[in-house]
């Protein structure tokens, strides 16, 4: 199964998404900031990564933006999430595989990453 990295400030979600993907056999991690993340990335390297926007320390765009700047990680499709809908399309034109507008249903996010992990089998 795959291995999706999930990365957000708010305990909450991070915790609910963790244990949805969990539940559905996927193996997961997360990091509560972008700074985290990116020290972790290089050992879990995983199949997807899903990471929020407005983060403290290390926001959603300059950890994008590192990662896809690195050649060892960036071929890794993210899924952004924000509540800010109106920077989807700039996301999905600097590469992003995809971006999800909070609050959203486990649904969705199920079907988003199930897309993009197809893309990439």
């Amino acid at each position: 199964m795959a291995k999706i990295f999930v990365v957000d400030d708010n305990p909450d979600v991070l915790a609910t998404t963790l244990a949805v993907f969990s539940k559905r056999g996927y193996d997961v991690v997360g990091a509560s900031n972008g700074i985290d993340a990116i020290k972790m990335v290089r050992t879990v390297y995983p199949d997807l990564i899903i990471s929020d926007i407005v983060m403290p320390q290390m926001d959603g765009f300059k950890f994008f933006k590192q990662l896809k700047d690195t050649p060892f990680t960036a071929a890794i499709p993210i899924l952004m999430i924000s509540g800010h809908g109106q920077m989807a399309d700039t996301f999905v034109a600097l590469g992003c595989a995809g971006f999800l507008i909070k609050p959203f249903s486990t649904r969705d996010l199920l079907k988003k990453v199930e897309q993009i992990l197809s893309k990439t089998d």
